[in-house]
């Protein structure tokens, strides 16, 4: 069985062989039998072709290699395969294999597994195998497409893992697309980490609770894709570990949610060597597309996305120090304009050389609280298909998105995500239609969390919620001021139109119309814990109800209520809620309102209950015909309120409708027989702590007074 010429040429070349030499197929067919006879200090070696089986090494610290390690031949390495045939894992290392256990010089594939003790390519638990020139490629596992190590000292070396996957058919695990470390002490050296895919986290690799060395690595488009939970860490997720990084290119990766290039959590320690600088660059992701963690970290690099990071590719941006010698991008500390038929490649800086997505532009964009920035959208449409805008769209701070005209401006997620997420910050945005956002959960069209600032100038159609805000969902501390906003053909299970929890918005000249409610608490506007002012609005045909409130307090000046099936307004059982109503036509009057005794009305003055008489077609089917009752009724005083100097469609806001020579607002959100006035810049508010509403004397009289205040800065015209 031995061949003494080929010990000697093995010996010669590797100077690290000894003991027996096992040849397969020529002393056994497979190579696991070869294994299995082997002894310590053995060399299992392995002629080309492709070996269909699953290989233990069943506590044999051994070397299994293909003729590369004879010949130094890499062509052997793509030639010698051992193929799963998707039946289980391709090596498993798990009764304690030393560091004298070597695997070099093979494909390693089609690996397959959902067995949560498992891993695709390589398995290694409580053993301390080498691993040497591999190709890991399309292996699959619920944890660890390509190798999984627990309890495990590793060194892997000249290994590509490419096209791994770690999913499960239920949605759950997916961890580590290429590597998963835990608990581990695992060395990578001039590798490429690529393709790899995980269904959370760590696309490349998942390191817990281990320490970690890379040198000389190539970790590029792994992906961390959002399952059950958020994606995290398209290219490496780490937590509470040690991570030294030496040389290694960090790229075109992506995530779900957070840290397309790196995701770090859990008092971890990233030591970025000063000599041989990585770089980490064009990573992307839904918030934070470079690199995100949640303790302080000093980033040395040679090449970064950007030379000045801002929250766009690393967040929270206080919890960095950087150095930095190059940047992919170059940012800009201006407005910036975008269409859907310009060139990520122009500087944005025009109208006349625009920018091609509203995400590239929040990359470049330089702005901050003392001067606020836009980004200017230019006529048409922004999808998937027409320009490769990729939904949501997540606002960013000290940014404003501006559309030149709410019909001209079309943001169209296409049913494959919601539209716009604002989060806890001052948005301003204006002039866009927002539809086709669909999201299972909450908000169809926006999704608004503790957010400030102006919403304006918007159309909100045809987008759906499975559960909460089919047009827009706010919650948490938000009290954004909307104006002149249509939101129509909007579908959820609760709130069609707009569902609000703990929130205090001002919606003024709004009109919530023709939404449907899927099976229960069918409402065009939810209210929960909320105290919301509506303000020369108009609520009309959708479905049920108009408002239902649970818990909340809204107060309605101005506002039509009509034609739904059931009631106007209704109070949810087990609730205590108050509304208060003045110069409004609501249907059925206070009889339109069902308190299920749950609740007080104070149905003060200038109420009707008479039909609005709307026009019913056309391009603003809710405008008041000629003989509208609602003509000239709204508040004779509009002290205090705020109101725009335009309704909703741009008309003069308060006009001598009936011809009296009286100049009176109307009830709901147009204004009849007006004219067109010059529309203003849109308000952007640089500056929001809340929207103060008040209203005196309380408790009420039969007379009232009602001020809404709110803090602005008008930029611009």
């Amino acid at each position: 069985m031995k061949k003494f010429a080929l010990i000697t040429v093995i010996i010669l070349a590797t100077n690290l062989l000894s003991g027996q030499i096992i040849n397969i197929p020529a002393d056994y067919p497979t190579i696991q039998q070869g294994i299995n006879a082997a002894n310590n200090g053995d060399t299992v070696l392995v002629d080309t072709g492709t070996y269909f089986e699953n290989i233990d090494f069943n506590g044999k610290n051994i070397t299994l290699a293909s003729l590369f390690l004879i010949t130094q031949d890499t062509s052997y390495i793509s030639q010698t395969i051992i193929d799963a045939n998707e039946d289980g894992t391709v090596v498993i290392f798990e009764s304690g294999e030393d560091s004298t256990a070597l695997l070099c010089g093979f494909t390693l594939q089609n690996g397959y597994t959902i067995d949560w003790d498992e891993g695709g390519g390589i398995y290694c638990v409580g053993s301390n195998p080498r691993f040497r020139h591999l190709i890991i490629k399309n292996n699959y596992a619920r944890i660890s497409g390509g190798i999984r190590c627990e309890n495990a000292n590793v060194e892997i070396a000249d290994v590509d893992l490419l096209n791994n996957e770690s999913w499960s058919s239920s949605g759950s695990a997916g961890m580590g697309g290429g590597i998963y470390c835990e608990s581990s002490t695992v060395s990578i050296i001039d590798c490429q980490i690529s393709g790899n895919i995980a269904g959370t986290r760590g696309g490349g690799i998942y390191c817990e609770s281990s320490t970690l060395y890379l040198e000389n690595v190539i970790i590029n488009n792994d992906t961390a894709w959002a399952c059950d939970s958020p994606g995290m860490g398209g290219g490496i997720y780490v937590s509470g570990s040690d991570l030294t990084l030496i040389n290694v290119n960090i790229n075109n990766n992506y995530s779900g949610w957070h840290g397309g290039g790196i995701y770090c959590t859990g008092s971890t320690n990233i030591s970025f060597d000063s000599i041989n600088r990585c770089s980490i660059y064009s990573n992307d992701s839904q918030l934070t597309k470079d690199i995100y963690s949640n303790d302080f970290l000093e980033v040395i690099l040679d090449t970064f996305t950007v030379m000045y990071p801002t929250a766009v590719h690393a967040a929270p941006l206080e919890n960095f120090s950087f150095d930095i010698l190059n940047g992919i991008i170059t940012q800009a500390n201006a407005d910036l304009y975008v269409s859907p038929n310009g060139n990520n490649d122009n500087d944005g800086l025009t109208a006349e050389n625009p920018l091609k997505t509203i995400s590239f532009a929040f990359t470049k964009i330089l702005s901050d609280s003392l001067d606020r920035k836009k980004i200017h959208l230019l006529e048409g449409s922004y999808s998937a298909t027409s320009n490769g805008e990729a939904f949501p769209i997540y606002m960013i701070e000290n940014v404003d998105l501006v559309g030149i005209a709410d019909s001209l401006v079309i943001l169209n997620a296409g049913g494959g995500d919601r539209v716009i997420e604002l989060g806890s910050e001052l948005y301003n945005i204006s002039g866009l239609t927002i539809t086709g956002g669909h999201d299972w959960n909450w908000g169809g069209g926006i999704r608004c969390n503790g957010t400030k600032g102006v919403l304006q100038n918007l159309i909100i159609r045809d987008n759906y919620s499975g559960l909460n805000g089919g047009g827009i969902l706010m919650e948490g501390d938000t009290c954004p001021l909307m104006v002149n906003v249509r939101i129509y053909n909007n579908t959820a299970n609760v709130g069609s139109g707009m569902y609000c929890s703990g929130s205090n918005p001002a919606l003024q000249n709004v009109v919530i119309s023709d939404n449907s409610g899927i099976t229960f608490h069918k409402a065009g506007l939810y209210l929960s814990n909320s105290s919301p002012a509506l303000i020369n609005c108009t609520l009309s045909n959708n479905g049920e109800r108009g408002i239902m409130c649970n818990n909340s307090d809204p107060v309605l000046i101005n506002t039509i209520i009509w034609n739904h099936l059931e009631e106007a307004i209704r109070f949810e059982d087990n609730s205590n809620n108050s509304i208060t109503i003045s110069w409004s036509d609501i249907e059925d009057g206070e009889d339109g309102i069902v308190t299920n005794n749950n609740g007080v009305v104070y149905w003060l003055d200038g109420n009707i209950n008479e039909n609005p008489l709307f026009e019913g077609s056309g391009d603003y089917p809710y405008q008041l015909t000629a003989a509208s009752p609602c003509i000239d009724l709204g508040t004779p005083d509009t002290t205090g309120l705020n109101l725009p100097t335009s309704d909703i469609i741009g008309n003069k806001r308060i006009w001598d409708g009936d011809n009296n020579g009286s100049e009176i607002i109307d009830m709901g959100a147009y204004e009849y027989g007006s004219l067109p006035v010059r529309i203003n810049e849109p308000i952007m508010m640089s500056s929001l702590n809340s929207i103060d509403l008040n209203i005196f004397p309380n408790p009420f009289h039969q007379s009232t007074a009602i001020e809404l205040k709110f803090i602005e800065k008008r930029i611009g015209g």
